[in-house]
Formats: structure tokens, sequence, C-alpha cells
């Protein structure tokens, strides 16, 4: 019997530290258009590159500043250390208000994960900051 439930403790404690979360680093950036101008209501998204989290995708909306934050789980905490790919898509503004924004001011671009030439370290660290990413 102790040694049933210790080979179910071992068990439990195996799948509990082999099926967790991974731990999110704060991932900060700006985007910008060609002009320089802010690229404000952009989603860029974090691929991870390798297989480690293959289902897994890392977002950020920018602010009227271009400034975007990365999200897991709470809003602002990051992503997992790693290499990533970056997606963007800048949704064209509403025609009237009310409505959502739609389409791709980019055309599909940098929209898709295997094309970006955007990569990004995600290093277990304080702070990331992403370098400007500048839309042609």
């Amino acid at each position: 019997m102790f040694r049933a439930l210790v080979a179910s403790a071992a068990l439990l404690f195996v799948v509990g530290c082999g099926g967790g979360k991974p731990t999110p680093y704060p991932v900060t950036g700006i985007v910008t258009a060609a002009d320089g101008k802010p690229a404000a209501g952009a989603l860029v998204q974090f691929h991870p590159a390798g297989s480690e989290y293959p289902d897994l995708r890392f977002t950020g909306m920018t602010d009227d500043a271009g400034r975007f934050s990365l999200t897991t789980d709470r809003t602002g905490d990051g992503a997992p250390a790693g290499t990533y790919t970056v997606t963007v898509v800048w949704p064209n503004p509403p025609k009237r208000p009310m409505e959502p924004p739609s389409g791709d001011r980019l055309n599909g671009r940098y929209a898709n994960k295997d094309t970006s030439k955007i990569s990004f370290i995600v290093r277990k660290a304080a702070t990331n900051e992403v370098p400007p990413i500048t839309l042609q």
C-alpha cells in the first residue's frame, strides 16, 4: 500500500512539473510605418521558432504611439524564453463609427510566419526590448 502511494505521488509530481506553463518574460517594442509614424492598432504576434510550443502564439496590440507589450496569460506578461518569428497585421481603419477594423494595410507582407524576415530571441530577463520594427 505504501509503495503504491509513493508511486502515485511521484507520478503526480512528474506530471505536474512537466505539464506546467512556461514562465513568460516581459517583451516590449515599437512598430512604425515607412514614414516613421506609429503603426497604431497593429497586431504583433510571436511564433515559436522551435518545436517546444508549436501551437502557441504570444500577442500584443500597438497603442497610439506604436508601442506593444506581449501577452501570454496576463496583459503584458510577455513570452517564454526562446527564438521567435514575428508577424504583423495592421488592419485598415473602420470606415464608419462602431465598425470594426478589417483587412490588412500591409497586404499580408508581414502576416505569414513562414515568410517573415523578422525574428527575436526572448531572454530570461526582466526586460526584452525588440528593436524597432519599420513596416515598408
